[in-house]
């Protein structure tokens, strides 16, 4: 069951281009650089970070409101995933996923989410706007733990 779950999530990523799985791979290597476990690309979370980044491309701007107002905790529930440990890091104005994760590993509070060893699950998504400039989102999550 867990092998076509993880086919799953590589089809997922595979169709929302390379970007996404680059971005979570770069995410993953930073991690571990420091001695981190790496981040298995989720696509429940894309669909949360792919919501965000039509919406920001949508408005012409950046921020962390999604559609109607809504936070990253009622994103990720309205795709089905259930919150425990969340962060969401978001840009625009990146040409490519690799510049945009290097642009958050040099800013201390993106790089702290990317970082953070609670998350274990990451998603990158961009849309371009209007403009043509492009807009990104990476959702991270980990599980709940304890009691």
């Amino acid at each position: 069951m867990w092998r076509i779950l993880f086919l799953l999530a590589l089809l997922s990523f595979a169709l929302a281009g390379p970007a996404a799985a680059e971005g979570v791979s770069l995410a993953a290597a930073a991690r571990a650089q420091q001695g981190l476990p790496g981040l298995r690309p989720d696509p429940v979370l894309l669909r949360a970070a792919q919501m965000q980044a039509d919406h920001m491309a949508e408005r012409g701007r950046i921020g962390h409101d999604g559609p109607g107002g809504m936070s990253l905790v009622a994103r990720a529930r309205a795709v089905g995933h259930r919150p425990c440990y969340l962060a969401e890091n978001v840009a625009s104005g990146q040409r490519s996923a690799a510049r945009v994760t290097r642009d958050w590993l040099r800013s201390p509070g993106h790089r702290a989410n990317i970082l953070n060893p609670r998350h274990d699950r990451a998603a990158l998504a961009w849309a371009r706007g209007r403009n043509g400039r492009l807009y990104w989102a990476m959702v991270l999550a980990g599980p709940c733990r304890g009691p």
